[in-house]
C-alpha cells in the first residue's frame, strides 16, 4: 500500500473562485472567445477522436521511470486546455502563467501550496511520454484536440502535478522539478516493444524504477 503524505488533505472539488481571489476580467473575455471557437471546431476534433487518431487511446504497455529532475518547460498540461477550462493549452511559460492567474485562488491550489511550503514536496509530478505509435496517429493526446496538431516540444503530458508545476514556476522560482515519467508504448512495432521492454525493465537502474518518495524544500531551486 502506498504511504500517505502526512497531514495532507485531498481536495475533490475546487474552483478558481472558491476563495477571496478574483481572476483578472480580461481572462474571462479570452475564455468567451475560446468558447465560441470551440463550438466552431468541434466537428473537426470529434472526427479525429472517433477515428482513433490519438496516441493516448492506443496504449499497449506502460513503464514508469524516475523520479528525475527535469526543466519546467518540458511539460504540457493534460487537464488545463481549451476544451476543459476555455484557456489556451498550458505548455510554455506564458500559457502556464495564464493558468496560474486563473487558478491560484482555488482552495485546492492554496491548500497544496501551503502544505508543500510547510513540509516540502513529498512526491514527484507524473508525466506521460507516448512512443511507438502508428503513422496514422494524428495527435499525442486529447489535450491537443483544439489545436489539431502536435507541439514540436515538449512531449511530456502531465498526469499529476499541474498545481505543483505552477507553484514551482511562479511562486518558488524553481529551475527544475522532480518528475516520474510514464512511458506509454502504443505497440505499433513488436520489435521496438521488445527492445523497449528490455531497456526499461532490464537495463534501467533500480533507483529509477522503485523510488517514488522525495523530499524537496521550496528553497531548493534545482540545477
Amino acid at each position: 500500500m502506498a504511504r500517505k503524505i502526512a497531514g495532507f488533505e485531498a481536495f475533490l472539488k475546487s474552483t478558481s473562485r472558491d476563495t477571496d481571489y478574483c481572476p483578472p476580467r480580461w481572462i474571462e473575455r479570452l475564455r468567451a472567445r475560446i468558447h465560441l471557437e470551440l463550438k466552431r471546431r468541434k466537428r473537426v476534433f470529434t472526427r479525429i477522436i472517433r477515428q482513433g487518431g490519438i496516441a493516448e487511446d492506443n496504449i499497449k504497455r506502460t513503464y514508469v521511470v524516475g523520479p528525475v529532475d527535469l526543466p519546467l518547460d518540458f511539460f504540457v498540461s493534460s487537464r488545463w486546455h481549451e476544451r476543459r477550462l476555455k484557456l489556451p493549452l498550458a505548455h510554455d511559460r506564458i500559457s502556464w502563467g495564464l493558468a496560474w492567474l486563473w487558478w491560484q485562488g482555488a482552495r485546492s491550489y492554496r491548500g497544496i501550496r501551503g502544505h508543500i511550503e510547510e513540509n516540502g514536496m513529498r512526491k514527484p509530478i507524473e508525466a506521460e511520454l507516448y512512443i511507438n505509435y502508428s503513422p496514422k496517429i494524428k495527435l499525442y493526446h486529447r489535450a491537443l484536440c483544439f489545436r489539431g496538431h502536435n507541439l514540436d516540444w515538449p512531449f511530456l503530458f502531465l498526469r499529476r502535478g499541474n498545481e505543483r508545476l505552477m507553484m514551482a514556476w511562479f511562486e518558488w522560482g524553481w529551475r527544475t522539478i522532480p518528475a516520474a515519467i510514464w512511458v506509454r508504448d502504443c505497440g505499433y512495432s513488436d520489435a521496438f516493444s521488445a527492445l523497449l521492454h528490455y531497456a526499461l525493465a532490464e537495463l534501467c537502474p533500480p533507483e529509477f524504477k522503485t523510488s517514488r518518495t522525495i523530499c524537496r524544500r521550496v528553497n531548493d531551486l534545482g540545477v
